[in-house]
């Protein structure tokens, strides 16, 4: 999978997870990484294109770009997420 993001907190770092989506909300702090290394965003807030391999069982699952490290105070940041499902 190849994904990029847009609008996310300027000049930061992340990770891109992907987790199976619960019924209490996405699970992407909780995920898999799908990239070995940290992402940076522009001072713009784009996060360049990052690609990774998916794997999992049969499911709805979210794809999400997640703060790296939690800012002090435990300020997270996160994009929108990006669902899909593995068939």
């Amino acid at each position: 999978m190849s994904v990029y993001a847009t609008g996310a907190t300027a000049n930061a770092q992340f990770d891109l997870l992907a987790a199976r989506t619960t019924s209490t909300g996405v699970g992407c702090p909780e995920g898999d990484p799908v990239y070995p290394g940290v992402r940076t965003s522009n001072r713009r807030g784009f996060i360049d294109t990052t690609g990774g391999l998916i794997t999992g069982s049969p499911g709805d699952y979210a794809l999400c770009c997640y703060a790296d490290p939690i800012s002090p105070g435990g300020v997270v940041f996160v994009t929108v997420p990006v669902f899909f499902t593995i068939l």
